[in-house]
């Protein structure tokens, strides 16, 4: 997941976010495997089965604590101090542009 990845890069040094982050990705570890169960068990032919799956909710479950994660990690990324926002701001590129204000391209 190169997202979470670089989420876990920008993070470094804040250890409050970083432990956040290795739960979302245990979170979201367990929700692609719960997914991916359910999808196995219905190509099985066992339609109920995988209709139970669904309705037991643990993968609702899993989502609720992603949310939870997320809100924390969106809390904490608040208050990090203005000038490491900066520093993020100017060291990595707009993710719809491409564009880095310290990127010097070869012309």
């Amino acid at each position: 997941m190169p997202a979470l990845q670089k989420a876990q890069q920008l993070a470094a040094g804040f250890p409050v976010m970083d432990t956040q982050l290795q739960e979302l990705a245990g979170t979201i570890d367990g929700k692609l495997a719960e997914t991916d169960e359910t999808i196995a068990v219905h190509k099985q032919g066992q339609g109920e089965a995988a209709l139970a799956k669904v309705r037991s909710d643990v993968g609702k479950a899993l989502m609720d604590r992603a949310r939870v994660t997320f809100d924390v990690l969106i809390e904490h990324a608040d208050r990090r101090p203005i000038s490491s926002k900066i520093s993020v701001f100017w060291n990595y590129p707009d993710h719809r542009t491409g564009y880095c204000p310290t990127r010097v391209d070869a012309a």
